[in-house]
């Protein structure tokens, strides 16, 4: 008797196609993943650059846009910051973020990058929602 419809060398070569065909979209979305939550972050950062106090320039120098992703391509972590090598304690950028008692000339503020973060958060979603969108329909 032939291979039945759920047996035989076709459903294993089927099942290792899908399998394939599944790990390439899955590195492709990861790819677009990481694309679209870099892009996202660009948006709040460079509005937090904008109202980054400058004295020297070397704290607007120190800002970074980090997109961590794991294992698992449906966990990404988007990271915004400033003084990213700096120890903890010697971090200039929080003293300046935190300190609400200094006067900055305008626009520049305290809570540069919160303020940042709120302002744009929404835009900074919608591109990234349509990077990957445009992602799954097979744009770059």
């Amino acid at each position: 008797m032939a291979d039945g419809l759920f047996g035989g060398a076709n459903t294993k070569r089927d099942a290792l196609n899908i399998e394939n065909n599944f790990a390439q979209a899955t590195k492709g979305f990861k790819r677009a993943l990481r694309k679209a939550m870099r892009e996202g972050g660009k948006i709040i950062m460079e509005r937090s650059l904008e109202l980054t106090p400058v004295d020297t320039g070397d704290l607007r120098k120190s800002a970074f846009i980090e997109v961590d992703t794991t294992s698992d391509p449906f966990r990404t972590t988007l990271l915004l910051g400033y003084d990213k090598n700096l120890e903890l304690r010697n971090q200039y950028a929080i003293i300046v973020h935190e300190d609400l008692q200094a006067r900055h000339k305008e626009p520049t503020q305290a809570k540069f990058l919160q303020t940042a973060a709120q302002e744009k958060a929404d835009e900074a979603f919608k591109e990234i929602a349509k990077i990957l969108a445009d992602s799954l329909k097979g744009k770059k």
